[in-house]
């Protein structure tokens, strides 16, 4: 059994950022908050249950992250802007002025519209994009309009809006010319953000070692709780707490997700009852990263931080 990431499919993050501000450089601290994870583990697991694996993947730190790209829509989703910065490996001498819009497939941003707004998310078919684009001394910037009609005029006000930024960590507004709402965000890639997977099973199930317990069969009662950073949570609306969140049923799985202390959290129990989930969600107890790790001993495998 291979260590769940239930987190990637959905790797958007919708910033935080009510006020209308301008694209201009703003405090890299939200940004680096979205690195953030509670490490926690349930105290009251079933009965006679211990862990059986659990697999850490620790995201890069901020000062490495190097892609900021936010996506806003019309209400009807059949036009976006797309605006992306790149941080530059090192600072250019030779800054550039937007630009003049020009028409390009908009096949070029399928993946990261994809990456941004939803796995299953879909540029509409035979849209085009007008792309303006400027280098800074710090950034590569970009602005896209996607839609059957790509407006230049539209491309060079929404350029005008982040032509002065300076800072990887900008501030988007939340909408743009009028009629464009923020609908996705994404800082740094998904490696660049923590998370984690823990799965409990019983002491038989569990064996005696990482590997045996790594082996469970499909029909093995289980329960798995993911943990990821302030990276996902944001993406979401998640209920704040275990007590405020619905067990839900899918065939034969239950699940329950929820926000704690800023970090996206789900359990998944298969084969157990309702009661023992939601026990095992509401006893979540709160550790530090290297007691977390102590905690967990030879069960954990932690992966390599991404280069």
């Amino acid at each position: 059994m291979r260590p769940r990431r239930p987190f990637v499919a959905a790797a958007l993050v919708v910033l935080v950022a009510g006020s209308a501000c301008s694209g201009g450089a703003g405090s890299s601290s939200d940004f680096e908050r979205l690195g953030d994870v509670a490490y926690v583990l349930p105290a009251e697991p079933p009965t006679g249950w211990r862990v059986a694996w659990a697999s850490e993947r620790p995201g890069r730190p901020f000062s490495k992250w190097e892609h900021h790209t936010e996506v806003y829509a019309t209400g009807d989703r059949k036009e976006f802007v797309v605006v992306g910065a790149d941080k530059l490996v090192r600072e250019s001498k030779n800054p550039t002025r937007p630009s003049a819009p020009r028409e390009t497939d908009s096949d070029d941003f399928g993946y990261l519209f994809a990456y941004v707004v939803g796995a299953n998310a879909n540029l509409p078919r035979d849209s085009k994009a007008m792309v303006s684009s400027w280098r800074t001394p710090q950034l590569q910037m970009t602005v896209a309009h996607i839609a059957m009609k790509p407006q230049a005029d539209l491309v060079r006000r929404v350029t005008k809006t982040f032509q002065n930024t300076t800072s990887f960590a900008f501030v988007a507004p939340a909408k743009l010319a009028d009629r464009f709402v923020s609908v996705g965000s994404s800082a740094g890639l998904t490696e660049d953000a923590t998370d984690y997977t823990v799965v409990y099973a019983s002491a038989k199930n569990a064996g005696s070692s990482r590997e045996r317990g790594s082996d469970l069969s499909d029909d093995a009662p289980t329960i798995a709780l993911n943990v990821g950073s302030r990276f996902y949570a944001q993406s979401r609306s998640l209920p704040n707490g275990a007590k405020a969140a619905r067990v839900e049923t899918d065939k034969d799985r239950l699940t329950i997700e929820f926000e704690y202390r800023g970090s996206s959290v789900k359990l998944s129990g298969d084969g157990v009852t309702e009661k023992q989930l939601r026990a095992a969600a509401e006893s979540l107890a709160e550790f530090d990263r290297m007691k977390w790790r102590t905690t967990l001993g030879e069960r954990l495998l932690v992966q390599d931080v991404a280069d």
